[in-house]
């Protein structure tokens, strides 16, 4: 059910590319695309409760908790909602004063639209951050297709917005804005009153299952998520920032494209992975090392297709590219180049980083984080200047590579005893 949900995730995905760039132009998408993922670095300042809360749900439910499951959810619903509260209010003050049309090197908006634009999207960023927990506890509880099947509706609910707005509407970045934000919002909002009125009545959160101490619980494990979260932001949400003031904002719709195309590939292992992060937080609160140790061996044989299937992918990226969006958007083999290697290198850091992150022994990868955050930024402006979008993914490529190296002789250890 995964594959077939995910799957159809990919295309949509892959269909909304072109209709979004025909609506508004590759410059305005770039645009949409550069705001949305600073906004996205927001979803780190939930100080690692979402990953803390799903490794602790996963471990009470294995021993049948079921009340102090409860506890985790509720305490969880509580703390976020005065977290995203606190941002949206620090953002409508801070809004005002910046000048973000000329930070991001913005030339066709002022700088009033801009800062609309950025308010809308925080706004329903704050809202999602709250209702996006019911991600995390489906995921927790092995019901990750269902997971799935809720972030895919919200997506074709946007696809078939963005197709009418094409042809009936005259081409305007906020009403797409509006779209793109509001419709995943309203089917995680219907998707969490069904399922704590039917499938989990019986963890469903409410007031007097919120405890302070429940929330050092989770935050014990949750801090150190946290920082390695500040870490990935650093790692991964930058490259757009980065090639915008490097290069413009077209230069982002151009890697953007690439990585979406790639991400065929990366998405299949994170299909596959995501359920192995619960079950491993399941089998190592049970001791089943059995059970881990020959996973494990299925993940990395997993890898190893994947990346033949990724290689495959790059001979066929000229005639993809033009079948998907023509020749609107020129996408180079350098690019094109850089964009497999770096997902074959994200893909094995993934194939083990899930399981590392299930088991919860994370200290390690907390302190690579740190130092990938300090380093990966001067590293990626350096190479953009020298080589363009290519320098900057080769940035991320050299710090996944390390990580990836770390985690797999970290698993040996823990579960393998370096047999492999």
């Amino acid at each position: 059910m995964s594959f077939g949900v995910r799957g159809g995730s990919i295309i949509v995905g892959l269909l909304l590319v072109p209709l979004t760039l025909n609506y508004v132009g590759a410059e305005e998408y770039g645009i949409w695309l550069t705001l949305s993922s600073i906004v996205s670095w927001l979803s780190f300042f939930d100080i690692g409760l979402g990953n803390g809360l799903r490794n602790k749900l996963s471990e009470a439910h294995a021993l049948k908790r079921y009340e102090q499951s409860r506890r985790y959810i509720s305490t969880t619903y509580a703390s976020m909602i005065l977290i995203a509260a606190f941002i949206l209010i620090l953002f409508y003050f801070i809004n005002n004063v910046i000048q973000w049309k000329d930070f991001l090197s913005i030339k066709s908006l002022s700088n009033d639209r801009v800062q609309l634009l950025f308010l809308l999207i925080v706004a329903s960023f704050c809202v999602q951050f709250v209702v996006k927990i019911i991600n995390s506890i489906l995921t927790a509880l092995h019901y990750s297709a269902l997971s799935s099947m809720i972030t895919f509706l919200g997506q074709l609910g946007v696809l078939i917005a963005v197709f009418i707005l094409k042809n009936f509407v005259a081409p305007n970045l906020i009403v797409l804005v509006l779209v793109l934000t509001a419709i995943p919002i309203l089917v995680l909002l219907i998707a969490t009153l069904f399922l704590f009125k039917g499938k989990l009545k019986y963890i469903s959160p409410k007031y007097k299952y919120i405890k302070i101490s429940y929330l050092k619980t989770i935050l014990n494990l949750g801090g150190a998520f946290f920082i390695i979260q500040i870490g990935a932001l650093v790692l991964f949400q930058t490259d757009n920032f980065i090639i915008s003031n490097v290069i413009g904002p077209e230069a982002v719709t151009e890697f953007n494209i690439a990585f979406k195309l790639f991400s065929l590939t990366t998405m299949i292992s994170f299909i596959i992975l995501t359920p192995y992060w619960s079950a491993y937080s399941d089998a190592w609160a049970r001791k089943d090392f059995s059970w881990m140790q020959k996973n494990i061996i299925i993940i990395r044989k997993i890898w190893v297709y994947l990346s033949v299937a990724t290689v495959i992918l790059y001979f066929c990226s000229p005639f993809l590219y033009e079948l998907w969006i023509g020749d609107s958007i020129e996408i180079t083999n350098e690019v094109s180049f850089a964009m497999m290697i770096y997902s074959i290198v994200i893909a094995f850091q993934a194939s083990h980083n899930y399981v590392i992150n299930g088991i919860g022994k994370i200290k390690v990868q907390m302190y690579l984080m740190i130092g990938a955050a300090i380093f990966n930024i001067p590293l990626a402006f350096y190479l953009g200047n020298i080589y363009g979008i290519p320098g900057v993914i080769y940035s991320n490529v050299f710090f996944m590579l390390i990580l990836g190296l770390t985690f797999y002789f970290q698993l040996n250890k823990l579960l393998l005893k370096s047999k492999i």
